[in-house]
């Protein structure tokens, strides 16, 4: 029976280092972890407020998208409304199913005007002509540093 490593033995050998020197003499070192101090205050507020503050800036990201004028047929939602909760759901990497209490949420919110079902987004999603838009969202923000 072979015999393999068990994560034990792998941190052992992580933290001690063994060679052999020109006289053949086992050299055994410790290999000193290094370890950053962390601002816990900042972290947990940065945690706790991340999905608040990611959907400011999506808002702020999907309000610039220009919205052709509709003409004809039913209204359907704005394109600026349909990528925020795009985005959101892959975002969130929920269900489609589960993502729809994140579009409710940010309809109480007054984000957007109408939650749209899920199946809807995953229908947006699947439209080859909001590639180019999603691609250009990607490259905005970063072409507008200077």
């Amino acid at each position: 029976m072979k015999s393999t490593k068990c994560k034990h033995q792998w941190a052992v050998e992580y933290f001690i280092k063994e060679s052999m020197d020109e006289e053949g003499n086992k050299i055994v070192e410790k290999v000193v972890r290094v370890t950053y101090s962390q601002n816990w205050k900042a972290y947990n507020k940065a945690q706790n407020e991340e999905i608040e503050l990611f959907d400011e800036l999506l808002k702020d990201l999907t309000e610039n998208v220009e919205e052709e004028e509709q003409k004809t047929g039913r209204p359907r939602l704005s394109i600026n409304e349909e990528l925020f909760c795009s985005i959101q759901k892959v975002y969130s990497q929920l269900s489609s199913r589960r993502a729809h209490t994140l579009y409710r949420n940010a309809e109480e919110r007054e984000q957007i005007i109408k939650a749209p079902s899920y199946n809807m987004v995953n229908k947006f999603l699947n439209r080859e002509d909001i590639t180019p838009i999603l691609n250009h969202l990607l490259i905005f923000p970063s072409t507008k540093r200077h």
